[in-house]
C-alpha cells in the first residue's frame, strides 16, 4: 500500500510537540485518583533539562525519517521509536518522561496528535492538505457515481449507503471535514 513518506518538516514539527509534551505534559489516563498519583509520582522524574530535551528533539526527528513510523504513542510506556530516541538524548527516567494515553499519526502528507484518554486529534501540520483532500473526495464521490458504485462495492455492509443520497452517505462513511 503506497503512503506519503514523512517529510524532514514533518519530522521536525512532530518531533517538537513530542519534546514540548514532554516538558509540559499531564497525566491522563481518565483516572482522576491515578492522574493525581502519576502527577505527584513523575514531577520528580519529569524530563526539564533543557539540553537533553533538544537532543530529544533532534534524536526523534532523525528516527521518524528513517523509521517512516505510522504513528507513535504512549500508554503507559512510549513505542520503541520514542523510548529509543529518550535513551539517546540521555533522559534520566524514561517511563514517567511521557504523558500517558497520548498518540501522533502521520497520513496524507499530515500530522495530528493527542495527549490524555479520550482526548481529540488535532491537526499539527498539513491541515490544508487534509481540507484539501476531503474536498477533492467530498467532490468525486457527490458528482461520480461509478467511483462510489466501486467503493461501495457489493457488500451488505454498504446497502444503506447505496440507498443515501450522495451527500449524506459522503458525511455517513467519512466523517466532518478536518478542522
Amino acid at each position: 500500500m503506497y503512503r506519503e513518506p514523512i517529510t524532514e518538516e514533518m519530522a521536525k514539527v512532530a518531533a517538537k510537540w513530542w519534546r514540548n509534551a514532554v516538558a509540559e505534559g499531564e497525566w491522563d489516563n481518565g483516572d482522576a485518583f491515578h492522574n493525581a498519583f502519576f502527577s505527584i509520582m513523575g514531577s520528580g522524574l519529569r524530563e526539564n533539562n533543557p539540553e537533553i530535551l533538544d537532543r530529544f528533539e533532534k534524536e526523534l526527528s532523525e528516527l521518524i525519517l528513517e523509521e517512516q513510523p505510522f504513528d507513535l504513542s504512549v500508554d503507559y510506556h512510549p513505542d520503541q521509536i520514542l523510548y529509543n530516541a529518550a535513551e539517546r538524548a540521555g533522559f534520566k527516567s524514561i517511563d514517567f518522561a511521557f504523558p500517558c494515553k497520548s498518540h501522533m499519526a502521520f497520513r496524507n502528507g499530515c500530522v495530528t496528535a493527542k495527549i490524555g484518554y479520550g482526548a481529540e486529534h488535532k491537526y499539527i501540520y498539513g491541515l490544508e492538505n487534509a481540507q484539501k483532500k476531503w474536498d477533492d473526495d467530498h467532490y468525486r464521490w457527490v458528482n461520480d457515481q461509478e467511483f462510489r458504485n466501486q467503493y461501495l462495492g457489493e457488500s451488505e455492509y454498504y446497502s444503506e449507503y447505496r440507498e443515501m443520497n450522495p451527500e449524506e452517505s459522503f458525511v455517513k462513511l467519512f466523517s466532518q471535514r478536518p478542522r
